[in-house]
């Protein structure tokens, strides 16, 4: 796999193991992780992780996770996976089995079960801001004031 974080360097002119936020990287970051799971989906995101320079595994889920949505935002992406597909011998497809595939879902829903589990606290966080407000205020005008601060600072 050392190969293909090479290859992508090479054909992107970035190095995907250098921690950077820029779109570029963690587009290329996420294809790296893309193939890895689709060819290789014995290989764990803590693994891949460790190959791009210490990344954990949830950000590792996160970029599989978000690959299709780059994709749609960066159409060289497309041709960079084709490129890399077709002309780099080290990418084998080995067939998915149903135990992959389940293990694969099983992964993306325990990680949109925890984003929403951060959603479902931060709005009840909000509605008890809410209703204290309400209880501890004898002017309607400062209410709404004050309701409407909290509206913009969670916009």
């Amino acid at each position: 796999m050392q190969q293909l974080i090479n290859e992508i360097n090479k054909i992107s002119g970035i190095d995907i193991c250098e921690k950077n936020r820029k779109s570029k990287y963690v587009f290329r970051r996420a294809l790296f992780v893309y193939l890895c799971r689709i060819y290789n989906p014995e290989l764990s995101y803590e693994k891949i992780g460790k190959m791009l320079g210490g990344y954990d595994h949830a950000t590792m889920l996160f970029a599989f996770k978000n690959y299709e949505i780059y994709r749609k935002h960066d159409k060289s992406l497309i041709d960079l996976e084709k490129k890399l597909v077709q002309n780099f011998s080290v990418i084998k497809p080995k067939k998915f089995n149903e135990i992959d595939n389940l293990n694969c879902t099983i992964d993306l829903l325990r990680s949109r079960i925890s984003e929403l589990e951060m959603l479902i606290s931060k709005q009840n966080t909000i509605g008890q801001r809410i209703d204290n407000l309400i209880e501890n205020s004898n002017n309607p005008d400062i209410l709404i004031e004050r309701l409407n601060a909290i509206i913009k600072m969670n916009k």
